[in-house]
């Protein structure tokens, strides 16, 4: 196991909304870690060529290293190497891959979830004295009770209808990572609904949510939840709230409404309708 100076940070789903907003605050002058520099980080991505199209400069980036799967299926046994790999030097992991459908029959968190705890337990088969990756698990505020209390019932119930499968999902899977508790350390971040803007401020809150949020911010609380003591955040539920007061309105969450709760009570839509849209 090398031994590096600087943290080293797993990005799992670095091409999707959250995922590159961490490598944009990762590899900012501002990063939010602890001693504020950038970290080393292990980036697993299934195209290299799109990550680099976001970001080009992490092609010249020494403190760097991309991990391109080789199946879009994680169980394989090469997925499974890769994604070990990238796991074994790394002090922190964050698992962004998700999905922002409701995708009938979607697993895409439980599958991810699964694939993490095999390669940890080979990991620590491996290198016995090996200090695991802590991880800082995407999730939703709405699988929350508590950190959704302040929504009225009506909208909560809207909402969980227009994103049954994918709630479900997030769910199951927290299942799996809160069952391992024992030995694989996790912080579990339930933002509220999220949006694209600028980097304007967060709080973090183990008491409630607030929409809207956006993308860099919800990322800069996930930096700072990685950088922050490790017990005191392990099994947590914590949202990540906007401090400033001009966040945008993301006005397509009315469409998300509409195209999710018509698949929740005709799930044979969505093949048909918007599967290859």
């Amino acid at each position: 196991m090398a031994t590096q100076q600087q943290p080293t940070y797993a990005i799992l789903g670095a091409t999707g909304n959250v995922g590159s907003s961490l490598i944009s605050v990762l590899t900012s002058p501002n990063p939010g870690t602890p001693n504020n520099k950038q970290p080393n980080l292990n980036i697993l991505v299934r195209s290299e060529r799109k990550l680099l199209s976001q970001h080009p400069s992490l092609s010249s980036n020494p403190t760097t290293r991309i991990y391109t799967l080789p199946s879009s299926n994680l169980a394989t046994s090469a997925s499974l190497a890769t994604l070990t790999d990238a796991l074994k030097d790394a002090t922190v992991a964050f698992l962004c891959i998700a999905v922002n459908e409701n995708i009938p029959g979607v697993s895409i968190a439980q599958d991810t979830a699964a694939a993490v705890l095999t390669c940890l337990r080979d990991i620590r088969s491996s290198y016995p004295e090996a200090k695991l990756p802590r991880l800082i698990v995407l999730s939703s505020s709405s699988v929350s009770e508590k950190l959704n209390a302040s929504v009225p019932w009506v909208g909560r119930q809207i909402i969980h209808i227009a994103a049954s499968y994918v709630y479900e999902d997030l769910t199951k899977a927290e299942l799996l990572l809160r069952a391992e508790s024992g030995w694989v350390e996790t912080a579990f971040v339930k933002p509220g609904g999220l949006v694209h803007d600028e980097r304007k401020g967060h709080a973090l809150s183990t008491e409630r949510q607030q929409t809207f949020l956006s993308f860099l911010d919800l990322a800069a609380g996930m930096v700072e939840i990685a950088g922050l003591e490790r017990t005191k955040w392990d099994g947590v539920d914590v949202a990540v709230l906007p401090t400033a007061s001009d966040v945008k309105i993301e006005w397509g969450v009315i469409y998300f409404v509409v195209k999710g709760t018509l698949c929740h009570f005709f799930p044979w839509g969505y093949a048909l309708l918007w599967s290859k849209l």
